[in-house]
């Protein structure tokens, strides 16, 4: 199992981030990927949980992810649920206020579907890189 940690302070207040992050047209736009809510939430909140996202890769190896938690400003939690090459995904954010603005803590576990030697390790790595640096410009503008 393979544990990516990204931890970002923000000066941006949470209800900023918070919706940036749980919207996932926003957040792929974030990103810098292609993701497109495919599903509503029937919760009330249409990115909340049961929402499901599906984000589109290069060489049409796109994924779907669902939103398994979620609680408005605090925490949100996601699986993949359909495609990829990884099984026992599971995606947690966690939103907290800070004195000058809020903190990130995300972190995405995962494992290989295939037996290739050191897949898990270059898509970790990979993904910290990609990821966190896009969260990081976030925060930064």
């Amino acid at each position: 199992m393979k544990t990516i940690t990204i931890r970002q302070a923000f000066p941006q207040t949470i209800d900023k981030v918070f919706s940036v992050f749980s919207n996932h047209e926003a957040f792929g736009e974030m990103l810098g990927q292609k993701i497109v809510r495919i599903k509503d939430s029937s919760t009330g909140d249409k990115n909340g949980v049961g929402s499901i996202r599906r984000i589109s890769m290069p060489l049409g190896m796109d994924f779907e992810e669902t939103v398994t938690d979620y609680q408005h400003n605090s925490y949100i939690a996601y699986e993949i649920s359909k495609g990829s090459p990884l099984k026992n995904h599971r995606g947690q954010m966690s939103f907290t206020h800070s004195d000058k603005g809020c903190f990130l803590h995300y972190e995405i576990r995962f494992e290989s579907r295939w037996p290739i030697p050191f897949f898990s390790s270059i898509l970790a790595a990979q993904l910290k890189s990609s990821i966190g640096s896009a969260i990081k410009r976030f925060a930064e503008r």
